[in-house]
Parts: C-alpha cells; sequence; structure tokens
C-alpha cells in the first residue's frame, strides 16, 4: 500500500470517529443543572445575611450537596455559624434562624464577650481598636481574697495571649470602634469588649477582684496565610 494510500485511509478513519462522536453526543441528554446560593463577599461568622451578600449560580445538579441552598431568600436573615469567603457556596447547616444572643463579629459557638474598664495606662499611648489582638497580663496584687482562699490567684496563668478586641465603646463618643490613650480619661474610662473562650471569660472574672489586669497590644506583623 502506497503512502498515499495511507494516508487517504488514516484522514477517512479519523472523519468516521469524529462523526460518530457527534452523533453519539448528541444522542446524549444535556445534564441537568440546578442554581445554588454563594457569597458575593467575605463574610465573619455572626454576620447577619442581607441580599446584597448572596448570589446564585448554575451548576450540574449532580454535583450539589443536599445541604447547599437554592435560593437566595432561604438565607436572607439568617447569621453565620462560620466565617464565609467570596464564591463558596452557603450549606443550610452553617446558618442559624437568630443569633443566640447579640450577634457581633466573628460570633461562633463557644465565644462569649467579656468586658472591662479600660483606663489610659492599659492602651500603652497607642490607638487600641476593634480588631486589635491584645495579650491579657494578669498580675497578682500580693494579698487577696477570693472565695476565702488567699491563694486563689496562684491557680490562675499569667497571660492569656492574642485575645481579639471586638469593640471600643465610650459615653458620647462618635467613633465608638476606637479610643487613644489620653491622660485624665479614668473617671469616666471607654470599656473595652473582649473576644474569649467560656473558661478565658471565667479566669477574668476571677482575675478582676485579685489582679491587675494590663491589656499588652500584640504588634506582630500579620502574614498572608
Amino acid at each position: 500500500m502506497t503512502r498515499r494510500k495511507q494516508f487517504i485511509m488514516a484522514v477517512a478513519l479519523a472523519a468516521l470517529l469524529v462523526t460518530l462522536s457527534v452523533i453519539i453526543g448528541k444522542g446524549r441528554p444535556d445534564p441537568a443543572t440546578t442554581e445554588i446560593v454563594v457569597m458575593r463577599h467575605d463574610l465573619t461568622a455572626g454576620s447577619i445575611l442581607q441580599p446584597e451578600d448572596l448570589k446564585t449560580i448554575e451548576i450540574q445538579a449532580e454535583a450539589v450537596s443536599a445541604s447547599a441552598l437554592r435560593t437566595v431568600d432561604s438565607a436572607v436573615g439568617k447569621a453565620l455559624l462560620h466565617p464565609l469567603a467570596a464564591g463558596q457556596v452557603v450549606h443550610d447547616n452553617w446558618l442559624r434562624a437568630q443569633p443566640a444572643g447579640i450577634a457581633y463579629p466573628d460570633a461562633a459557638p463557644g465565644c462569649r464577650l467579656y468586658t472591662l474598664r479600660l483606663q489610659a495606662e492599659n492602651a500603652n499611648g497607642f490607638w487600641l481598636a476593634a480588631g486589635n489582638l491584645v495579650d491579657i497580663h494578669l498580675v497578682s496584687r500580693g494579698s487577696s481574697n477570693v472565695n476565702g482562699d488567699d491563694n486563689f490567684s496562684s491557680m490562675l496563668p499569667e497571660m492569656l495571649p492574642a485575645i481579639k478586641v471586638t469593640a471600643i465603646l465610650k459615653k458620647d463618643d462618635n467613633d465608638s470602634n476606637s479610643i487613644s490613650a489620653v491622660a485624665g480619661q479614668q473617671a469616666d474610662a471607654p470599656l473595652v469588649c473582649l473576644a474569649v473562650s467560656a473558661a478565658e471569660a471565667r479566669i477574668l472574672a476571677i482575675a478582676e477582684a485579685s489582679c491587675l489586669i494590663k491589656l499588652v497590644p500584640v504588634n506582630d506583623p500579620v502574614l498572608d496565610s
């Protein structure tokens, strides 16, 4: 067989295979699709979902989890149990109908808010603001009587590391999210709200009676994960 005949047969075979694949493809039904709800932008845990936070996209139905929401209305007004990123699918088991208590940034199961009076010296001459991390040092005052036990404070840890400041609350302040350390503000000191665990809240409650509580802002650079 000459090379010319071999070439013609190869071309004919290729054309036949292409034709067969087109015929087979046309005979198959298009895969079923469905709409699912995804995030338009990043939101933290505890956020209440609004229509502008969400959108729908269409994907193959067989790839969709049973817990994925299909309509925006089914998510609006609910609170996130976990932080969600832009483009992430919204699942029903990641939402709750109403937040338990007051919704606040990064609210999540097991989280608590603890509020302390913020003295000027605790801000360390630095703009302490919502979102900052602080190490909380618990310094024993030397003599105390907590629940009848003078040595109870010795059972407390020396420090609670990297606690997040959720908010700074100051009376009659137009900007309630930040406050600088200003001399003489102790008489009307603002409040600092801290995001802690239940165990850390218990430690702080005990420490307030027996320890000097110092807030030391964390000054480490924020690294992208």
